[in-house]
């Protein structure tokens, strides 16, 4: 080999080889360990690099390094309304993408958490395929909420865009609520609650009255419409 060539190989051998681009890593911070778990399972047999991190780590700015990443964050471990500013703390400091995991189908915080810069939304009974697809699209920097959230949203948004934002009623109107979606009599209720049939009454008014109904079947209706209470079964 000609001295010249032999010069160009040892050359070309001490050049410094341009870092490997790292790829997008997922974060999962996550109260319950079964799913969890499964989690985690799902994104690394899809070939993401995905690691737990603990509730603590939420209040430090969060970065990967890698300049894409996305968090996967349990909504208890901001309890409603709270968990939108988690959210808002995550995406306001850091290159963090939040796909926020929700525990029950309830509102009225869903428009919040999008408006605090969440870009998923998924129902912690979600499919493996629903995980992937909120997780690719936040990495991607778009929004992707689940079917069933997406109606609850578009329910807020009418609400919100008729200058009548979502009733807020008491725990003790929520559990009265809960019961009349199961067919339950004032009666019943009562019994159920350990309060007199009078103040159950009091507690339907006082229901009707905040959801803008006529009787307890809308009320029932307009409630699991707008995410007030749990679906009954």
């Amino acid at each position: 080999m000609p001295e010249s060539d032999q010069r160009a190989d040892r050359s070309a051998e001490r050049r410094p080889t341009a870092p490997l681009a790292p790829g997008p890593e997922v974060l999962v911070a996550d109260a319950t360990p079964v799913f969890l778990a499964g989690a985690l399972a799902i994104l690394h047999d899809a070939g993401l690099a995905a690691r737990a991190i603990e509730p603590a780590a939420l209040a430090l700015p969060l970065g990967s390094g890698a300049g894409r990443a996305a968090l996967v964050l349990d909504a208890s471990l901001g309890a409603e309304p709270a968990a939108r500013d988690v959210v808002a703390r995550v995406a306001g400091s850091s290159d963090v993408a939040v796909v926020l995991v929700l525990e029950r189908l309830v509102g009225p915080h869903l428009l919040d958490a999008l408006d605090a810069g969440a870009l998923g939304l998924l129902h912690r009974r979600c499919q493996a395929d629903e995980l992937l697809a909120a997780v690719t699209a936040a990495l991607a920097g778009s929004t992707w909420v689940a079917p069933p959230i997406a109606a609850l949203l578009r329910s807020e948004a009418r609400a919100r865009s008729a200058g009548s934002p979502p009733a807020s009623l008491s725990r003790r109107e929520q559990e009265v609520l809960r019961r009349l979606a199961t067919g339950a009599t004032n009666a019943a209720i009562g019994q159920a609650l350990g309060i007199s049939e009078h103040t159950v009454r009091n507690h339907v008014r006082a229901i009707l009255a905040k959801l803008g109904v006529a009787n307890r079947t809308d009320a029932v209706t307009t409630a699991l419409r707008r995410g007030l209470v749990d679906l009954p079964g």
